[in-house]
């Protein structure tokens, strides 16, 4: 594993299955100060491809989490683990030592409170608009949004649908920060 940088990035592309091989060229230009949170469909299935994604990653110095149990992402040697809303609601805080990034997903009040109370680095609260990857969830929209983040005392970012013009409807809201899928595709910067 790569050092840790010093701050937890405001920008997330999370890889998906569906990009295929398009997922080489969004990592090679990513900005250095953008994570990535590496999913696959199956961990164990999928383990070459999640090592192969975590190292090119780590060698390009940007942050990197896996997807899944902490476990998998010291296997793999991710400067953290990003947990699935159902893992996060078994209330541990399994962080393995000081420097490893934790966060976690939530699509409901209750859940970014637990992922508060685990002491996690961010929440990625989703889907915020209607996305490609998820197109029948039911969308938060921004006023949901600001609704289910008030008084939360940890970043939380937007995930669902980012992109430029989405992004700025959720200005006045000022979210910790976002993540996309398919805005990376388009646009180097993502959503600004």
């Amino acid at each position: 594993m790569t050092s840790r940088p010093n701050t937890f990035p405001r920008r997330w592309f999370f890889t998906d299955s569906r990009l295929g091989d398009a997922v080489w060229a969004v990592i090679a230009r990513l900005p250095n100060d953008v994570g990535v949170i590496v999913r696959v469909p199956s961990p164990k299935r999928d383990a070459a491809l999640a090592r192969r994604l975590v190292a090119a990653c780590s060698r390009r110095g940007l942050i990197v989490l896996m997807a899944g149990p902490v476990t998998l992402a010291q296997r793999l040697g991710a400067h953290g683990a990003h947990l699935p809303e159902r893992e996060a609601r078994r209330g541990r805080n399994l962080r393995p030592k000081a420097g490893f990034y934790l966060t976690a997903a939530a699509h409901s009040r209750p859940a970014l409170v637990r992922a508060e109370r685990l002491g996690v680095d961010g929440v990625f609260l989703s889907p915020v608009f209607p996305t490609r990857s998820h197109p029948t969830a039911r969308t938060l929209g921004p006023a949901r949004f600001g609704l289910l983040t008030r008084g939360v005392n940890v970043p939380v970012l937007a995930l669902g649908g980012m992109t430029p013009a989405t992004l700025k409807r959720l200005a006045p809201l000022q979210p910790y920060g976002w993540g996309a899928i398919d805005a990376w595709l388009d646009n180097d910067e993502g959503p600004e």
